[in-house]
């Protein structure tokens, strides 16, 4: 047969990016974020299994020491969101803290009702997990794949997760209907994160 090809389809924008300096004013936002837990123990109790989850998901517009922190987010998520084109304001319409303790984790979901979401991973210790984007079902055969050549399925890249460089200071955003996960915390230290929705105004 002639002019045999082999395309991969359906690709999702996702965009991310390094806040300057975050190194070295991220352990005021830890402790901020420990502060604001103890005050505020109640979990969300939504993706995340043996964690914590802040429960309000508002916080932000009523915890006037969170400012500092909202400003930069609001400003770097805002760098970010220009690299969509939009031809539409965005507003952020709730955001939340992750605690992910030893041998805590993040099921596999998405945000419904949302444009966009995103997420600034404050602290990541070594083997604490990884933030694996997820294909749909619809996408996604998980049989053809198992019963696909391994390395063939390497070479072309026909895989059904895809994990995503989550350092300390990166600040990604995507499509809220992507399902994504992260694994087990491996190690004995919390592996921190804030998330947060986007929508269209």
């Amino acid at each position: 047969m002639d002019s045999i090809e082999t395309q991969m389809f359906l690709p999702s924008q996702v965009v991310s990016g390094d806040i300057e300096n975050f190194s070295k004013q991220s352990h005021l936002l830890i402790d901020w974020i420990y502060n604001y837990r103890e005050r505020f123990p109640r979990n969300a109790d939504i993706s995340n299994e043996n964690g914590w989850q802040s429960y309000d998901k508002k916080f932000y517009i009523t915890e006037e020491t969170f400012e500092p922190w909202l400003k930069l987010l609001v400003q770097e998520i805002a760098d970010l969101v220009d690299c969509y084109r939009l031809n539409c304001a965005i507003d952020l319409t709730s955001l939340w803290i992750n605690i992910n303790s030893q041998y805590s984790y993040n099921v596999k979901h998405s945000h419904p009702g949302a444009l966009l979401s995103g997420v600034l991973w404050v602290k990541v210790p070594k083997d604490s997990g990884k933030f694996h984007f997820v294909l749909p079902d619809s996408y996604f055969q998980p049989e053809l794949v198992a019963n696909t050549e391994e390395s063939y399925a390497d070479e072309i890249n026909l895989i059904g997760t895809y994990p995503v460089d989550d350092r300390e200071g990166r600040l990604m955003i995507f499509p809220s209907n992507m399902p994504h996960r992260v694994t087990m915390n491996k190690s004995t230290e919390d592996r921190i994160s804030i998330s947060f929705n986007l929508i269209a105004k």
